[in-house]
Parts: structure tokens; sequence; C-alpha cells
């Protein structure tokens, strides 16, 4: 298990960002308004893990699956997708959102939080929200880990240095990301703007699952996402 071997600092979830004033919540259905690339500018996570989640997840499967039927079938889904011209992004999504450039993106709620600090700093006339699809999603955890051989002692000292209350809550405020100690995550959501509550206010679904370290779905996905990729 994660806690016993590390010491978590941030955590969040996978969803989708759009644009109220453009895209239509009749379309909010699942995953699956990725398929929608013909009506809407839309942006796909240059990521292989995160991208078959969704495809995965729109078709009932686990995210863990080791069922190769399972991974083509998410395969296909990620090809009829792709075939929709949509684009790829990582970290330019942060500029390209608030600019307008897409209708919806794929990324991560700390990514929304920045985007939403960023109109509202810059007073930017756009209305985007945050949705996460009922279908499920990915539930991560960032954590410190001591290697082997480190400095124990400064190692211990580092840790709980980040974990003091203040020190999360600054962290979380200037990341965009939610902090896993309630004292401090209560106090940045008391704080933020209401357009940004939703980030860091997350709730795990009934369907939502964290990715669990296995060298055969790891490489099925890798493999999968490189098909997609070059096909």
């Amino acid at each position: 298990d994660l806690l016993d071997y590390g010491v978590p600092y941030f955590w969040g979830n996978f969803g989708i960002m759009y644009n109220e004033d453009i895209v239509s919540e009749a379309d909010l259905t699942g995953w699956d308004i990725m398929k929608k690339a013909d009506k809407y500018k839309i942006s796909l996570y240059d990521s292989s893990r995160d991208s078959m989640l969704m495809a995965l997840k729109n078709l009932g499967f686990s995210v863990n699956t080791e069922d190769e039927s399972e991974i083509d079938a998410a395969i296909n889904w990620l090809l009829e997708v792709k075939n929709k011209k949509l684009s790829f992004a990582t970290d330019e999504i942060l500029d390209d959102m608030p600019n307008g450039k897409y209708d919806l993106a794929a990324l991560y709620s700390g990514d929304a939080a920045y985007i939403m600090s960023i109109i509202i700093e810059e007073k930017i006339d756009i209305n985007l929200k945050y949705y996460v699809p009922n279908e499920g999603t990915n539930i991560w955890v960032d954590a410190m880990v001591i290697p082997k051989g480190a400095n124990q002692e400064l190692a211990y000292q580092f840790i709980n240095f980040i974990l003091r209350e203040e020190i999360s809550y600054q962290n979380s405020i200037e990341m965009g990301y939610a902090s896993p100690l309630a004292t401090s995550l209560s106090r940045v959501v008391n704080e933020v703007p209401a357009l940004m509550k939703p980030m860091y206010e997350l709730r795990v679904g009934p369907n939502d699952e964290i990715f669990r370290y296995s060298p055969k779905n790891k490489q099925l996905i890798d493999n999968a996402w490189l098909l997609v990729r070059t096909n």
C-alpha cells in the first residue's frame, strides 16, 4: 500500500474542463463527449494512462485491467476519437484554455484550478467549468518517498516541513492541487473564489479508481497508446 512507503502531499482527479457558453450540457453524458470533435474544439491529454482511462471507463472496464480484449476495445475507442481530428496537448493547455483555443479539454483537477485562477486574476471573459464523468476517473496521489541510501534524518525533516499545516496550505494555494491534510484543505476551500472550489472539493465516486502498479497493465497501456498515436 502507498501509505506503507510514501507520505502524500497532493491528491486529485482527472476530468474535463469546458466552456459552458459553447458546450451543451446535454452532451456531458460521459467521456464519450470526446467523440464530438466534429462539433467542438477538443484537446485530448497526451498521456497513455490518462487517455486510456477515459476509454476503459467509458466502456465499463477497470483502469487496472490485464485483459487484452478490454485493452483492444479501448484502443478502438481511442482510434475513433482520434479520427475526429482533435488535438493533443499537455502543459500548453494551461495557456490554451483561458485563450479559448479549445471548447473542452481533458486535464487534471489542479490544472483546472490553475486555469481558473488565471481567468480570475486577468479578468478574462470566458466561462469555464470542471466536470468529472460518473463513469469514473483516476484518483491519484503525489507522495514523498525516501530512496535507499538517502540521508534519512534530513529526508524526514523535509517531509515534516512539507506536512506542516501552513506549508501544506501555501503549497495547495500556489499549485492548485488539494492537500491531503483536512485542516489545510478546509482553509483553501474557504478562501478560494467560488469558481475554484469544485477543483478542491473533490469527491471519490463509486466508479473512481487508483492506478495500481502492475507490469503487465503498464505494458499493455503503453503499447496501446503508442499504437493509437502512430495510427
